[in-house]
């Protein structure tokens, strides 16, 4: 990691960097990873012949001496700190001496602060969905594949467009969180706080094989304008899913009647 200039040098660290409220701590161990050993003068093996085509006439040289096992690199360790400070990242390493100050290339921030965590919460096939369910409030719609066409299984006789059923499967197949909100395991007071005791709506889609993916999404958001709370079964934490992706759940037979 290089720094695009030194801004400070000297036997401290300046305290506008040092007291940022926004600092990161990276410590790193490396091993470097050993080479295999080679024989001078080596030649690659060669398929043998069946039988000699002359005798030798001396001994064959003695085998080298067998070579003790070279010990194993020790890990380094390495620690970094980094600071935001108006906007603008400044590296050091600490307990240094000198101590340098350097600022960082554009982007260093937002990498070493992004998560850890694959954002997708689901990828599905729509072809293999068989059912659908979707409860908002009191309203509760449900969807079931037979023969290769979906019923309102409520009331058989309502006709339902398979190939909107279809559409709107394709349309949620793959689901993408745009940040986490909390990264441990929801419970009931997760659910309290971020708005999931009390639904928007809950989306149970089941396939051929009987699994299944329940998403519970609420009605508030970090920014209600542009997102919402929502817990997947099997995804640990409580997501942040943007109102584009949620507003394409949100719907309701007269979406699928023919």
């Amino acid at each position: 990691m290089s720094a695009e200039k030194i801004v400070a040098l000297g036997k401290s660290v300046p305290a506008e960097y040092a007291d940022a409220k926004e600092r990161i701590e990276i410590s790193l161990t490396a091993v470097q990873r050993r080479q295999q050993p080679t024989t001078a003068g080596s030649q690659p093996a060669t398929t043998p012949a069946l039988l000699p085509t002359s005798l030798p006439t001396s001994l064959p040289a003695p085998l080298p001496a067998p070579q003790p096992a070279s010990k194993p690199a020790e890990p380094r360790s390495y620690q970094l700190v980094l600071a935001n400070v108006g906007g603008k990242t400044y590296a050091w390493i600490p307990g240094a001496a000198p101590s340098a100050v350097g600022l960082c290339y554009g982007g260093v921030w937002d990498a070493l602060t992004a998560e850890l965590r694959d954002r997708l919460v689901w990828q599905i096939s729509a072809e293999k969905i068989t059912a659908i369910s979707l409860t908002a409030g009191a309203e509760r719609l449900e969807l079931a594949k037979q023969n290769d066409r979906w019923q309102y299984t409520a009331d058989p006789l309502v006709k339902i467009d398979s190939a909107k059923v279809s559409n709107f499967l394709n349309s949620i197949s793959q689901l993408q969180a745009d940040k986490y909100a909390a990264y441990a395991p929801a419970g009931p007071a997760d659910d309290k706080k971020f708005g999931l005791d009390k639904p928007w709506f809950t989306l149970t889609l089941t396939d051929v094989d009987g699994g299944s993916r329940q998403l519970v999404v609420s009605s508030e958001g970090d920014d209600k304008a542009l997102n919402r709370y929502a817990r997947e079964a099997k995804v640990q934490g409580v997501l942040v899913i943007s109102n584009d992706q949620t507003g394409k759940m949100a719907v309701g037979l007269k979406d699928f009647k023919q």
